[in-house]
């Protein structure tokens, strides 16, 4: 509890993500609190990247559903169609590059 209280009140944006990895490794189980606490001070798709890489994706799924409504491209993370008919925000290209590989 002191630890989100504190993050909050830090300036330096790097230190949020540093702050991330170590509440992955102190508690995990408390990690979607603790994105929502940081949600308005971060960059969502940095967050997610660090998940993904840290192959803690699955566990931060609350988060992504949270954040979804600010319609940011998710690389590797957006799943689905109906994620594509509710936000516009997407690689287009990308994506149809991807479907034309697996079709």
């Amino acid at each position: 509890m002191q630890f989100k209280d504190i993050a909050v009140k830090v300036a330096n944006v790097e230190l949020y993500y540093k702050a991330v990895h170590f509440f992955l490794q102190e508690q995990p189980d408390l990690i979607n609190d603790f994105l929502n606490v940081l949600a308005l001070r971060v960059d969502h798709t940095c967050v997610v990247d660090i998940m993904r890489k840290a192959g803690y994706l699955p566990l931060v799924k609350l988060y992504m559903v949270s954040i979804q409504s600010n319609n940011v491209w998710r690389r590797k993370t957006m799943k689905g169609w109906e994620s594509i008919d509710l936000h516009d925000n997407f690689d287009e290209i990308g994506l149809a590059q991807k479907v034309s590989l697996i079709a």
